[in-house]
């Protein structure tokens, strides 16, 4: 199997594509491209989660993250549904900047992204607002 790196609002129309939750994003492309649909075993080895999913938010697996706390740089990613960091598996932003700072803080507003659209780090709250907002 390949992997291509989409953009965020390319995952994000995919997502909006979808007819159901079983449906894949390879699903959803092949519907829209006019390609037959596969049978189930053969798409066994391509189904995977498309990101982590969180409070109406889906941050797209392969996202790379940064932080910094007192002056030190943490960087995590987004596999398997799941923020990874320092070898653990969070299920929300939060959940893994808490294994930083071990008090209850905002992991939308600690972390960045890194955009590979736009070659830069932005704040990971505004994934979040893209997603609020009804215009896209």
């Amino acid at each position: 199997m390949r992997t291509i790196l989409i953009d965020f609002d390319v995952h994000k129309e995919i997502e909006r594509r979808r007819r159901s939750f079983k449906e894949t994003p390879n699903d959803v492309l092949r519907r829209n491209f006019g390609l037959p649909a596969l049978m189930p075993d053969e798409t066994e080895e391509i189904r995977e989660e498309p990101g982590l999913a969180v409070r109406g938010t889906v941050i797209p697996n392969g996202t790379k993250l940064r932080g910094t706390y007192k002056g030190i740089q943490y960087y995590a990613e987004v596999n398997e549904g799941q923020i990874i960091f320092n070898g653990k598996k969070f299920k929300s932003p939060s959940a893994a900047v808490m294994d930083i700072t071990h008090v209850n803080t905002n992991g939308w507003i600690f972390w960045e992204y890194y955009d590979a659209v736009n070659s830069e780090w932005k704040i990971l709250k505004t994934l979040r607002e893209k997603a609020q907002d009804p215009m896209g």
